[in-house]
């Protein structure tokens, strides 16, 4: 919530702010509408610099694939959908998923398939096997990630981010925001470590793509 300001134009009023705020998520927001620069020294995802087009942009005639990825969590539950164009793997949709059953949230992850070319999804942990075998049951095929290490995941992704082979769409709004936020604590491991849903998501799906070169 914005507890005090003064909004300085009629067509950005207070409840406006708030809004954006809420959907952008306060890093974008400081960025986009109040122009403050908030990347943080020591991020995990060093090498994310600045958000690509967005997707409604891209040229899908030119599309190779769509890839998917998925942190399961307790209850946050997030879901990544990708399309390769030429040798660029670019995130062209986050949700968060709504508490239920697997069958309803996979309803929802299969109505983003429909049309596309859907070559491999992945995510979760070496002790997440029963919930791919569940997503699997309604007919959402998940692979645990070639590299299980956690900090090799974070390797893989911030390698295909320094190589531009990566692109975060900037309609994936609470993906950047985790990107720019994540930092190491004082003993070099991830701060708030069970918060980054979304980070965890891409790096599950870099995990699953990235051995050395483009597969897929």
């Amino acid at each position: 919530h914005i507890t005090a300001g003064q909004p300085t134009w009629e067509g950005q009023n207070l409840e406006t702010c708030e809004a954006q705020m809420n959907e952008w998520g306060l890093s974008a927001f400081l960025n986009e509408a109040q122009l403050l620069i908030t990347k943080k020294e020591g991020r995990v995802y060093h090498a994310f610099s600045e958000p690509g087009p967005d997707a409604s942009t891209l040229d899908y005639s030119q599309a190779v694939g769509y890839w998917h990825s998925h942190d399961f969590g307790a209850v946050n539950a997030v879901f990544g959908l990708y399309v390769k164009i030429e040798n660029k793997y670019y995130l062209i949709h986050e949700q968060k998923l709504p508490e239920g059953t697997t069958s309803a949230r996979a309803a929802i992850i299969k109505s983003h398939f429909a049309n596309r070319n859907i070559v491999a999804g992945y995510g979760g942990a070496k002790g997440e096997d029963q919930q791919r075998l569940d997503y699997g049951k309604e007919g959402v095929i998940i692979r645990l990630p070639v590299i299980n290490d956690v900090e090799a995941q974070i390797d893989a992704a911030n390698r295909m981010l320094e190589k531009n082979e990566l692109v975060i769409c900037s309609n994936c709004v609470h993906t950047i925001d985790q990107l720019e936020n994540c930092t190491r604590d004082e003993k070099e491991g991830i701060a708030d470590k069970a918060t980054w849903h979304y980070n965890d998501m891409l790096r599950y799906f870099c995990a699953g793509v990235k051995r050395g070169v483009f597969v897929g």
